[in-house]
């Protein structure tokens, strides 16, 4: 039967039945004719994964070649699809005025062009249609590039990274804006991996959406995640557009806060000198971007034990954005939240207290009790009440901090560890010991399995769990 012999032709690969179902019923070709065209088609160059479906290159360039007779939108738009991820991605039309697209929605056309190339890559099987994303198989995604020359192939990713930039979702430190983001990710990582073997410049669209996606990673705890991103893309920008482009540094920085989080305090801090030295150098010492890396640059020497260099630091830097952006402004009231650590570290507690205390009110009123700046000063400041004898307000205050960022970050987020390991020494200090073990052995465990058993804070939380005694 000429079914039987068609899904011999194909290999019995269920996607290239599928495909060549939909592209009979599309042209009303006879199955035969279609089995004879697929032995006509000529051979392409194709990678290790795809040689044993032979049926299934035909079966695609037929496909891809039945699209572009429909017209060039929905063709470019699959060539571009090709150069993302295997996962969903999601589609949308320019906004006509009456709703904007959702974030993280990659934006294609208006919205008679875009329903219409959506609808003719589904019809044809190249892709799996489900509500607003499409979905290409990585066989499909592989043998589409196979196709393409050198410069179509160049045209083809240059349109995938603009495409990409149509769905930035926003402010990375929003968690509103994490979905978005998290849909995002391998479609970005997919088109930065093919970024080497091909000579394009990437838009200043993708440029932010790299270095934010990279920042999600890290705000969402996902360290090896962000560093093996953020090194990959430094190292690039670094060859291709210069050490002292924006963008080189924007990735540095990023680079350094993801070797902070990972317990590298010293590459850390070496990393922002650079920065903050170059910024100073191109933009002057008041710009934001040099006052950011002024404040970065401060959290670090703390770090590694400069407290007297970072209280200097932090401090002029403090005033000069109380100067320039007001007492209210975010940037300002981080840098306030990390000066206080400095003042404790040098035994001016009540100071530390007093200004946490403060940066605390105006964070809660300025962005909200579950913003995670306000929970990370919230965080502070129960461990200076703590210092300063308040055990019992600090571990009120820290119970509810560590209830909000369980919901807001997730039980596993290190910001959310930080908390439950400082509640836990609370609870002891309280004489709680039973329910300090439960909480601390849990929050170890935790801890080993998204930081490692070598990682500082890991260490730190098993010596103390190894000194409680039962009472």
């Amino acid at each position: 039967m000429a079914t039987n012999r068609l899904a011999i032709a194909l290999g019995d690969l269920p996607l290239a039945v599928d495909q060549a179902g939909a592209y009979l019923a599309d042209t009303g070709m006879d199955p035969s004719t279609y089995i004879d065209l697929l032995a006509k088609q000529p051979q392409i160059m194709l990678a290790d994964e795809t040689v044993h479906h032979p049926g299934l290159v035909a079966t695609v360039a037929a496909a891809r070649a039945r699209l572009a007779d429909k017209g060039p939108t929905a063709g470019a738009l699959l060539d571009k699809l090709a150069f993302l991820g295997p996962e969903p991605v999601p589609l949308a039309a320019a906004s006509t005025g009456d709703a904007a697209p959702l974030p993280g929605s990659l934006v294609v056309a208006d919205p008679i062009t875009t329903h219409d190339a959506i609808a003719a890559i589904s019809r044809l099987a190249l892709a799996r249609r489900s509500a607003t994303t499409l979905q290409i198989h990585r066989l499909v995604q592989v043998l589409l590039r196979s196709r393409l020359t050198g410069q179509q192939a160049a045209a083809a990713l240059t349109g995938a990274l603009q495409l990409l930039a149509t769905g930035f979702p926003g402010n990375s430190e929003d968690p509103t804006h994490w979905p978005a983001y998290a849909a995002l990710l391998p479609h970005v990582r997919t088109v930065a991996a093919h970024l080497p073997a091909q000579n394009v410049e990437e838009p200043a669209g993708f440029l932010l959406l790299l270095d934010r996606t990279c920042w999600y990673l890290l705000l969402t705890g996902q360290y090896l995640a962000a560093r093996n991103l953020a090194e990959q893309t430094r190292t690039r920008w670094s060859a291709v557009l210069g050490d002292d482009h924006p963008y080189s540094q924007t990735i540095t920085t990023t680079l350094a806060e993801v070797a902070f989080q990972l317990g590298e305090p010293e590459a850390a801090r070496d990393l922002n000198e650079d920065t903050l030295s170059r910024r100073r150098r191109l933009l002057g010492p008041d710009n934001l971007l040099t006052l950011a890396s002024a404040a970065n640059l401060a959290i670090r020497l703390t770090a590694v034990g400069e407290i007297q260099r970072a209280r200097e630091l932090g401090e002029d830097t403090l005033n000069r954005l109380r100067e320039i952006l007001g007492p209210d402004h975010p940037y300002t009231l981080n840098t306030a939240s990390n000066l206080s650590n400095d003042l404790a570290m040098l035994g001016e507690v009540q100071a530390a207290q007093d200004l946490v205390e403060e940066t605390l009110h105006r964070q809660r009123r300025v962005l909200g009790l579950n913003h995670p700046d306000t929970l990370r000063s919230a965080g502070n400041l129960a461990i200076w009440l703590a210092a300063v004898g308040e055990v019992e307000r600090a571990c009120e205050l820290a119970e509810d901090t560590l209830n909000r960022e369980r919901r807001v970050l997730g039980p596993d987020h290190p910001h959310t560890l930080d908390t439950a390991a400082n509640l836990a020494e609370d609870l002891a200090g309280l004489g709680e010991i039973q329910a300090a073990r439960r909480l601390a052995e849990d929050t170890l465990i935790r801890r080993r399995r998204v930081l490692g058993n070598d990682h500082r804070a890991t260490m730190t939380l098993a010596m103390f769990i190894a000194n409680l005694r039962q009472p």
